[in-house]
């Protein structure tokens, strides 16, 4: 039978054989993989970016033919200012030919000459798929070009104008794949690969001096792996390209059909994890060499004494803290043997502690949650487990944050250790979350504890159920929200009303004043707050007014109060109304008085009464004199008799005083219809200015021989006007009358 010291042996050599072979087999494949990958994501990158800058090439391309202006030709230039403006591009498109609206050839460049020759162009793809798709560039996979004598890449535009009215040709370009690819021919790709282009035929094209100009890939002998990517998707493949075998990455070109590809030659792909595997054998049999002379030293030592610290941690985990270890040997067994003795003493205090820490814990009212250095919880007391309804069970060894809302910010970044270093932390508001999902509020109270112990420190909780004061403060927040929103609605009211609005209270001081009341009383709202109605307003008669009306129960009647300017310019009438402002409980809690300039209102009131005044005296003169002429015509016999000079006389006066009162009452219905808003209408005609001022002035200095009138008419006054006469003469009358 082996003895101890060999199977501790044994299975430590066989442990270390194992771990290094699989910790060694595992390195190398990660390792390989990863180079792999890695030269894998190289490849494929650069083959994307290639395709990426093919794709932009082709829209310069595309750009540089839409372009050449052949507009300009079609309708006005002849062939030769066409050839030097074509020849212009024949660096970008060394071979290009016009085609009229027919698709006949017009006009071919080579390398900036003219081609003798011409040829049918109708019958190619490219062309009749440029006149289907006017005004947009279209390319065609790899051709042969005759004119070139290479292989080409085709681009066509069909320019139409006139929203597709007018035909005016075709313009077809060849461009050496020999050229696009030599863009790319400085591409590096390890230390010997290349960039290179797959046509949708199958064809490849490398950088000169870098493999053949093409080669068939989609030949017999290709692997099908390479004739189903090439053209169609993007891959990363193993094939091999003539006599080298290489790996190469694919990446699509999706408006011509094509790919291009990073080709990396496979020798150069599988140095790196040739040399891995090397090193990770060396490394793997010096590990083995150095961890099998370690196992048989430290067997060594260990198996003398092994058995009697087996069986003194027996007696330990059994409880006999009072038991003693005894070790021979080194220092250090002996220094082990003097650990292990002290570790029971200090087993033994410990325990004989925490029963007394585990009584007071027990007798805290407040919950209390004691967490070690992982934040783990070891220990709780009876109101913690009433506060979460967890068992103790399922409390011990869970993670203190875990019983904290996801929303708490001390469970971000370590956030609760940075807190605790610089200090305790005392009633932290937050919430905890309950086995039955409520969510709890408390205030948390915790510090770090044991630190010469244990490496940051032992969290020390204390948490407070804050849940009745919390609703109170809910409740309070939401009663000043409520008032808050009152404030704001009476006081957007009050800015609304266009009428001057304040408030006062039961004592006639002011709490409330709108801007309109600021405007009319000249008063500021912010230094009159508060102030008796007595002293905030400083126009004595306002004042005795509008006490009067603030101490009055008849509310709602309104009075007029006038108010002086400060100035001492003019004055203003403002109508007054009050009313009571009550509570809830219909409770008089102050007065709102509304304050309304009325001066305008008082001032037209006052000057229709002086025009009805008026009115009716001009109405009175006339009527007087056709009653009189009238009575005199109805009784001549009472009078004396009358010739029948006097009563054509009598006739005419009573109708010019009927024209003036017609004139009366026109000029009182066009005052009726200017206050209804009506139009008042017109009688237009053509009427000699001069005349008719004359007529008017005339009649003034017959009326009015004390005064005198002078006419005086600027040069640049027409002599006739479109205009209704008698609104004129009336106009006129006004205007000198009131100066008389």
């Amino acid at each position: 039978m082996l003895t101890f010291r060999a199977k501790i042996l044994g299975i430590q050599g066989l442990t270390i054989l194992v771990t290094v072979l699989l910790l060694g087999v595992l390195s190398y494949t990660m390792m390989v993989r990863y180079v792999s990958a890695t030269q894998k994501r190289s490849l494929e990158y650069i083959a994307r970016d290639t395709a990426g800058e093919f794709e932009r090439h082709l829209q310069i391309l595309g750009r540089e033919l839409e372009h050449i202006e052949i507009e300009d030709y079609h309708r006005k230039l002849g062939d030769l200012p066409l050839v030097k403006y074509l020849a212009e591009f024949q660096e970008t498109f060394p071979m290009l030919v016009y085609l009229d609206d027919q698709g006949r050839e017009k006009l071919r460049l080579v390398k900036g000459k003219i081609a003798l020759t011409t040829r049918v162009w109708t019958d190619l793809p490219i062309v009749r798929q440029a006149r289907q798709s006017p005004n947009r560039v279209v390319f065609t996979t790899v051709q042969y070009s005759g004119d070139l004598k290479q292989p080409v890449l085709r681009v066509a535009l069909n320019r139409v104008l006139y929203f597709g009215d007018e035909n005016v040709g075709t313009l077809v370009a060849e461009v050496p794949i020999r050229a696009i690819i030599s863009l790319y021919a400085e591409t590096k790709v390890g230390e010997t690969g290349y960039v290179a282009l797959a046509s949708a035929q199958g064809e490849i094209h490398t950088p000169s001096g870098r493999g053949p100009v093409t080669r068939q890939a989609t030949s017999p002998d290709a692997s099908p792996e390479m004739n189903r990517l090439i053209g169609h998707q993007e891959g990363f493949v193993s094939v091999t390209l003539g006599d080298q075998s290489v790996v190469l990455a694919l990446a699509p070109v999706s408006s011509l059909g094509w790919s291009t590809m990073a080709v990396l030659p496979y020798d150069e792909f599988m140095a790196a994890p040739h040399r891995l595997r090397l090193i990770a054998a060396v490394i793997c049999i010096g590990v083995l060499i150095v961890g099998l002379s370690a196992s048989l030293w430290f067997s060594g030592q260990l198996t003398a004494n092994l058995e009697r610290v087996v069986l003194y941690t027996e007696a330990i985990s059994r409880g006999e803290f009072g038991r003693r270890l005894e070790l021979r040997g080194e220092e250090e067994i002996v220094q082990l043997a003097r650990s292990f003795n002290f570790m029971s003493e200090s087993l033994e205090t410990a325990t004989s502690e925490q029963r007394s820490l585990n009584i007071i814990l027990q007798s805290i009212i407040d919950p209390l949650v004691v967490c070690d250095t992982d934040k783990r919880i070891t220990q709780v007391n009876q109101a913690a487990l009433l506060l979460f309804g967890y068992p103790e069970s399922e409390l011990l060894g869970r993670s203190m944050f875990s019983l904290f809302h996801p929303d708490e910010p001390l469970l971000k970044d370590g956030a609760c250790q940075q807190m605790l270093a610089a200090g305790p932390m005392r009633n932290h508001e937050t919430l905890v979350v309950a086995r039955d999902g409520r969510a709890i509020p408390v205030l948390l109270s915790c510090s770090l504890g044991c630190q010469e112990q244990a490496e940051g420190g032992v969290i020390v909780g204390i948490l407070k159920d804050i849940t009745v004061r919390k609703q109170a403060a809910e409740e309070r927040l939401r009663a000043l929200k409520e008032a808050e929103a009152a404030h704001d609605r009476v006081s957007a009211i009050l800015k609304s009303v266009s009428e001057g609005l304040f408030v006062t209270d039961l004592q006639r001081r002011i709490v409330l004043m709108n801007q309109a009341a600021e405007s009319l009383l000249g008063i500021r709202f912010s230094e009159v707050f508060q102030q008796p109605v007595e002293d905030a307003i400083g126009d004595p008669a306002l004042r005795g007014h509008l006490l009067a009306t603030v101490e009055s129960r008849a509310f709602g009647v309104p009075i007029d109060l006038e108010l002086v300017n400060r100035t001492g310019a003019g004055s203003k009438i403002i109508q007054a109304c009050t009313s009571e402002v009550k509570s809830r409980d219909e409770q008089k809690t102050g007065v709102i008085i509304s304050l309304r300039d009325v001066t305008q209102e008082r001032h037209l009131e006052r000057m229709k009464n002086e025009f009805i005044s008026t009115a009716a005296h001009e109405l009175r003169t006339p009527l007087t004199s056709v009653l009189g002429y009238a009575e005199f015509l109805l009784n001549p016999d009472e009078f004396g008799g009358f010739a029948p000079e006097q009563q054509k006389e009598f006739v005419k006066e009573i109708y010019d005083k009927a024209e003036v009162l017609s004139d009366i009452v026109s000029e009182l219905l066009d005052i009726s219809r200017i206050e209804s808003g009506q139009p008042i209408p017109l009688e237009k005609s053509l009427i000699d200015l001069d005349q008719t001022l004359n007529k008017v002035v005339r009649h003034f200095q017959i009326h009015h021989p004390s005064h005198r009138f002078e006419v005086n008419l600027q040069k640049d006054i027409p002599g006739h006007a479109l205009v209704d006469e008698h609104k004129v003469v009336q106009v006129l009358e006004n205007l000198i009358s009131n100066a008389v």
